[in-house]
């Protein structure tokens, strides 16, 4: 797949999704600006995979998502570096499991900062300038989570239920603008945080109810953010899609 965008944001580059997703990107021919809060090693480390592997190394972007006068700063940053931003994809986020009762409030307020309220943020920041100039790609990286749901994960379920609304009204704002706005809304996939967390007990318990029985890759959730930032997704607006193995089918 070769794009029409040159130049991509991703956040949360040093995960393990967000780095999937900047691999896809690189890949499609854009430049790619590897946003990362704490894991500045891993950032650098893959600005340098991309280097060696497209020719087109990674710019390496560090800011607390949640902090609005950060996000101005790295958009502005990497629009410097590549000449716009084509396309920004929202990719950062923290997850934390705790009943509703007995979780702090302070564990509800760092969960909607990062994974909500940074979002938002972003896509803020950067949609000036894709309004601008009359094109863009947003994709935003919601959970199944947020679809459904799962006990224990109350706050974490909120943030990313908010990404939902969030995705279909900027869709319709920015619709008539050139730009599209899709979120992706990832199951159960191998080597993130939230899976490594699992015992062997509670891992089969979650496949029990996944129709593929296996957990997918962070390639497979790259798959479907390079096609939604790609040409043949112009079409494609204001959707929320999971990439689960039929979970909340």
């Amino acid at each position: 797949m070769t794009s029409a965008f040159r130049a991509a944001l991703v956040t949360g580059a040093s995960g393990p999704i967000g780095s999937a997703i900047s691999r896809r990107l690189a890949s499609a021919g854009m430049n790619v600006a590897l946003h990362y809060r704490h894991n500045a090693s891993s950032a650098r480390a893959l600005a340098l995979e991309l280097g060696a592997s497209t020719t087109r190394p990674g710019l390496v972007v560090g800011a607390d998502v949640a902090k609005p006068e950060q996000v101005e700063h790295m958009v502005d940053e990497v629009a410097a570096a590549f000449g716009d931003i084509d396309v920004l994809v929202c990719a950062a986020g923290v997850h934390k499991d705790a009943l509703t009762v007995t979780s702090p409030v302070e564990d509800l307020d760092h969960l909607v900062d990062i994974n909500l309220k940074g979002s938002y943020l972003c896509a803020r920041a950067v949609l000036r300038r894709m309004v601008r100039r009359g094109s863009g790609r947003i994709v935003l990286v919601s959970s199944v989570a947020g679809l459904r749901g799962f006990s224990g994960q109350g706050a974490y379920s909120a943030a990313k239920a908010g990404l939902t609304g969030l995705t279909r009204t900027l869709a319709r704002e920015y619709g008539g603008r050139g730009i599209t706005v899709n979120c992706v809304a990832p199951g159960l996939i191998r080597d993130t945080p939230a899976e490594r967390a699992l015992s062997e007990k509670q891992r089969g318990r979650l496949l029990a109810h996944v129709p593929a029985g296996r957990a997918g890759t962070a390639a497979e959730v790259a798959g479907l953010v390079g096609f939604l930032c790609g040409p043949e997704a112009d079409y494609v607006n204001g959707q929320v899609i999971a990439v689960d193995g039929g979970q909340t089918a």
